[in-house]
């Protein structure tokens, strides 16, 4: 709960815009709460995904790659939210556009990463386990991004 908030607290920061100072403190600040957030993930799969020796030994190498890409599309996002927040106030019809037409492309990308994702964990565990690491991954997901919406102001 607290990881949350924190990070609701960065997505009304990033909305509001910063300095260039307040801005490298940062880049640094989002590093710990990514650090925090990974950690908090893997507690919570690790609790919910009962994984054999073996099986832990082929998921883990597997989670840490998805973890990665994941990563470099948060990343993408963070700019689109970033971007968002600089137009908030002066949003113009062109402008929104390009964000939405951005939005769907994050969420296609996502999307397919997933899918990838899932076919390379099927071919080394059970598709119920595969399935159900999904289902915990779009629950944590679920969470934060009704966290961060509830935060997010609506186009004036």
């Amino acid at each position: 709960m607290v990881r949350r908030m924190v990070f609701v607290g960065l997505a009304v920061l990033l909305i509001a815009g910063v300095t260039n100072a307040e801005e490298q403190g940062m880049e640094k600040y989002i590093e710990l709460l990514r650090q925090d957030l990974r950690t908090a993930k893997v507690a919570v799969i690790t609790e919910f995904l009962p994984l054999s020796e073996a099986q832990a030994a082929e998921f883990w190498p597997i989670y840490r790659e998805y973890e990665l890409e994941i990563a470099k599309l948060t990343d993408e996002w963070l700019a689109l939210l970033r971007d968002y927040g600089e137009n908030y106030g002066e949003m113009t019809d062109s402008k929104a556009k390009e964000i939405f037409n951005k939005v769907i492309r994050s969420d296609k990308k996502r999307l397919q990463l997933k899918q990838d994702y899932y076919r390379k964990m099927d071919r080394a565990l059970p598709s119920t386990l595969v399935t159900r690491f999904f289902q915990i991954e779009n629950q944590i997901e679920m969470l934060v991004d009704i966290q961060v919406a509830s935060e997010v102001p609506l186009i004036e």
